[in-house]
């Protein structure tokens, strides 16, 4: 969507936290809507960061940095994210850097419904005429 998030977040609390880089334009709105509606949070938004590991994307005169490309999540899940950043050593091939997030699920074991046990039938009694 290329949504440059603003570091403002005042009206958008739910889906993304205060830890933005940058300039806002109009594809924020529209991000934040779809968030809002899925319920889901922006990951990178929630933690701090200096800014070299927040921008997604740099201008070829390195000057320019945007921080474009995001990380969305079901907002059950928010407590089990415990980091995304940028990678910038990694090489794939774009003038966009890997964004990567750290995930700790505390799975729990879904009881097992009873299973009603079959009836044995006698079957000595058909060997009588």
């Amino acid at each position: 969507m290329n949504a440059k998030v603003l570091y403002e977040n005042r009206d958008y609390e739910r889906v993304m936290g205060k830890h933005e880089l940058g300039l806002r334009n109009d594809n924020q709105v529209r991000l934040c809507e779809m968030c809002d509606l899925n319920v889901q949070v922006i990951t990178e938004t929630l933690f701090h960061r200096k800014t070299i590991h927040k921008a997604t994307w740099v201008s070829p005169e390195r000057k320019t940095r945007n921080q474009i490309d995001h990380i969305l999540i079901k907002k059950r899940f928010r407590n089990s994210v415990n980091d995304t950043r940028v990678k910038r050593s990694s090489d794939i091939g774009s003038d966009h850097y890997l964004v990567c997030t750290k995930i700790k699920l505390r799975l729990t074991e879904v009881p097992k419904e009873k299973v009603e046990r079959r009836l044995k039938y006698s079957t000595v009694k058909l060997e009588n005429e």
